[in-house]
C-alpha cells in the first residue's frame, strides 16, 4: 500500500510597513513562528515555505484610500506591498490583499465582549458626544491596534506580560498579523 502525504496547510499573514513587516504563520490552524522582519527578508522567508508537501497562501493588510495626509512611510508602504504582490504573483504563491477596514470590522463583530468597551472607552476620551451630550455609539472604525491586540491575546490565551516576551514572540506589527491570519483561518476554515 502507498503512504499518501497530506500536504501541510500554512498561512503565511503579513503586515506590510515601509521598513519592517509583521509576519505569523499559522500551520494547519496553530502558530508556528512569528517575527518583525526587515522587507528584504519577507519574500525568501515566504518562499521558503513552499515546497511539495506544503500548501502555502499568503495574506496581506491591504491600504485602501482614506481622507488623511500620505506620508512618506505610508507611501514605502504602498510600494512596497507593490513589490510584494509582483514577486508573489511571479512565483506562483497564492496570495489575497485584505484591507484594514475589513479586519477592523472583522475584529468588531467577532469580540465584542472585548472590542465595544474598548471602542467605548475611546469614544469617552476623544469626548466624541451627539448633540444631546450622549457619547457616539461604538463602531467599528474606533477599532485600533491596542483593540486588535487585546482580541488576539483572548483568541490565542497569550497573555499581557509587562516586559517580557510572550510565548510566541509576537510584537509591534505582528499582532496586526495575528489578526490577518486568525480572520483567514476562522473565514476559510483552515
Amino acid at each position: 500500500m502507498v503512504k499518501v502525504a497530506h500536504k501541510q496547510s500554512i498561512v503565511v499573514a503579513v503586515d506590510a510597513g515601509n521598513v519592517v513587516s509583521g509576519l505569523v504563520v499559522l500551520k494547519n490552524g496553530q502558530i508556528h513562528h512569528a517575527e518583525n522582519a526587515d522587507n528584504v527578508k519577507v519574500f525568501d522567508f515566504i518562499k521558503s515555505l513552499t515546497g511539495v508537501d506544503n500548501k502555502v497562501r499568503v495574506i496581506v493588510e491591504d491600504i485602501m484610500p482614506y481622507l488623511s495626509k500620505l506620508s512618506p512611510q505610508t507611501i514605502e508602504t504602498c510600494k512596497y506591498m507593490g513589490e510584494l504582490r509582483y514577486r508573489l504573483k511571479t512565483a506562483r504563491i497564492s496570495h489575497y490583499f485584505v484591507p484594514r477596514s475589513t479586519i477592523k470590522k472583522w475584529v468588531f463583530d467577532t469580540y465584542p465582549e472585548i472590542a465595544i468597551p474598548l471602542v467605548d472607552a475611546r469614544i469617552a476620551k476623544k469626548g466624541r458626544t451627539t448633540k444631546s451630550g450622549e457619547l457616539w455609539k461604538a463602531s467599528n472604525i474606533y477599532v485600533n491596534d491596542s483593540i486588535v491586540t487585546a482580541c488576539m491575546r483572548a483568541e490565542w490565551d497569550i497573555p499581557a506580560k509587562v516586559f517580557k516576551a510572550n510565548r510566541f514572540k509576537i510584537s509591534q506589527h505582528a499582532w496586526q498579523a495575528l489578526a490577518l491570519a486568525t480572520f483567514y483561518r476562522r473565514v476559510h476554515g483552515v
